[in-house]
């Protein structure tokens, strides 16, 4: 593995011996991985398309609980209309089709959302 040798602050050297030894490896090993770690993020930065879909997926984390409330609204619709058909807008033979009907159409949808292709 190639050297690099660089100075930094007195503080900063404490604090990299302090986490190196939380992290029980050497102080070198830890400095690299910061190194990596913020060479991610610059590259992220100057990146739209990553910056864009970091933003999303920042989006989505904020929308979670009320996306979590929805879920639970319509498994409660689902399971209350369960016996009416003519409530009902999923058409579904059970119950467990119709969740997991709209489990697969929420991932879609949050795959295509965050431009995945997986």
């Amino acid at each position: 593995m190639p050297r690099l040798v660089t100075f930094v602050g007195e503080h900063t050297l404490e604090t990299i011996n302090e986490k190196a030894e939380k992290n029980k490896i050497s102080a070198s090993k830890y400095a690299s991985e910061l190194i990596e770690f913020a060479l991610k993020i610059k590259s992220m930065e100057a990146d739209p398309k990553a910056k864009k879909a970091e933003e999303k997926r920042r989006e989505l984390e904020l929308k979670t609980p009320e996306y979590l409330l929805r879920i639970l609204n319509i498994s409660s619709e689902i399971l209350r209309c369960n016996h009416d058909p003519e409530k009902m807008k999923v058409k579904q033979a059970d119950v467990d089709h119709a969740l997991d009907s709209i489990t697969a159409e929420v991932k879609t949808y949050l795959k295509g959302y965050l431009g995945e292709d997986n």
